[in-house]
């Protein structure tokens, strides 16, 4: 292949009504996300001259399109875009920032409280993980930030097929206006476009709860991004302990029937999961009984439910098996304490959720081809 020369770009064979080039982009709610949208749309341009870019969160309606290829894009797809995305056979470019940047971003650009963050970026990545197993999938990590323009464009035009050759007219479409070197790195450009700087400061004053929640959080979603999620444990913190403490706060029993512990409000991918819930339990010398479930609250529908007598003393465990019905819906865990109580102490101890058969939607129509 001669140098400049087009090469026919995979995505053709994805492809929606009149043949048109179909090629999709996702990315997280973050700076980093959206700059990839750009790059993409960019890169079309240069090889196309133009191109028709719809963003949506479901299957859209791509009509007529001749002969111009069409960029999806999407932040939070639901789970039917998830199914039509990966039937299409089309490319997916994936551009997923760390989870503690869509935390940030959340925090800090939309003004949401910590925890109100974290499910925010919970929901984020729940969506995104529909696709995370797809075979068209190429994702371009965060440490994309530290490479030059170029070199994200590169890569993003060998994912399309095309020749690297273009790399420098893409990033002087992406890069014009900005007044940087043509050897500007990612993180230059978010800086100067975002404030990505001042972003950064705001987030040293996390607190050190924070700090460690944010870690700790960052460590059990991120593998959803890219498939490798085998098991993930919830925060203790971000569940509600009686009376209105966090979750990871012993409750006494003693009292009337009640919730003592509910939460946490986070999502999780399309699918079969699993809930080890795990306590630890000391006084309990009348014994007491206890009814454990698990709800989605888009609907307020439960999803599994078991009673179960708890220890006088010591760990206990308990399995609640359910079908999660959409990545859109927060997530509740509850445990009531079924009767009376004269004495007892109660804590949670684990949450771990273990996926079971993650839908990525192999078998979904794909309307055109």
């Amino acid at each position: 292949m001669r140098m400049g020369e087009r090469r026919r770009s995979p995505f053709a064979a994805g492809r929606g009504p009149k043949s048109a080039p179909l090629v999709a982009a996702l990315a997280t709610n973050t700076a980093y996300g959206y700059f990839g949208f750009a790059l993409v749309a960019r890169a079309l341009d240069v090889l196309h001259g133009a191109h028709r870019h719809i963003h949506t969160l479901a299957p859209p309606d791509l009509g007529t399109t001749g002969e111009l290829p069409v960029l999806i894009t999407t932040d939070r797809p639901e789970s039917a875009l998830s199914h039509w995305l990966v039937a299409s056979g089309a490319p997916i470019l994936a551009f997923f920032d760390a989870p503690e940047n869509l935390v940030a971003h959340a925090l800090f650009c939309d003004g949401e409280t910590f925890a109100a963050s974290l499910r925010r970026a919970a929901h984020g990545v729940a969506c995104l993980s529909g696709c995370a197993q797809a075979s068209a999938l190429r994702v371009f990590e965060p440490g994309w930030r530290r490479a030059e323009v170029r070199e994200l464009a590169a890569g993003v035009l060998d994912a399309l097929g095309a020749s690297s050759a273009h790399a420098d007219e893409v990033t002087a479409r992406v890069l014009a206006g900005e007044g940087l070197s043509a050897r500007a790195t990612v993180a230059e450009v978010l800086r100067r476009r975002h404030g990505g700087e001042a972003l950064a400061q705001r987030a040293q004053r996390f607190s050190d709860a924070e700090r460690a929640l944010l870690r700790d959080f960052a460590a059990q979603y991120g593998p959803l991004l890219t498939g490798g999620a085998t098991a993930l444990d919830w925060p203790r913190a971000l569940f509600v302990a009686d009376p209105g403490e966090a979750g990871d706060r012993d409750v006494e029993m003693i009292g009337p029937p009640r919730h003592l512990v509910w939460g946490p409000y986070l999502h999780l991918p399309l699918g079969r999961w699993r809930a080890d819930v795990q306590f630890e339990v000391e006084g309990n010398i009348s014994g007491n009984v206890i009814e454990a479930d698990v709800s989605e609250l888009t609907t307020r529908s439960q999803l599994a439910r078991c009673v179960a007598r708890l220890p006088e003393r010591g760990l206990f465990g308990l399995t609640l098996d359910f079908d999660n019905p959409s990545p859109d819906a927060p997530l509740e865990i509850r445990v009531r304490l079924m009767e009376s109580a004269i004495e007892g102490r109660f804590g949670l101890r684990r949450v771990r959720l273990t996926p079971g058969g993650l839908e990525v939607g192999l078998e979904a129509d794909f309307p055109g081809g």
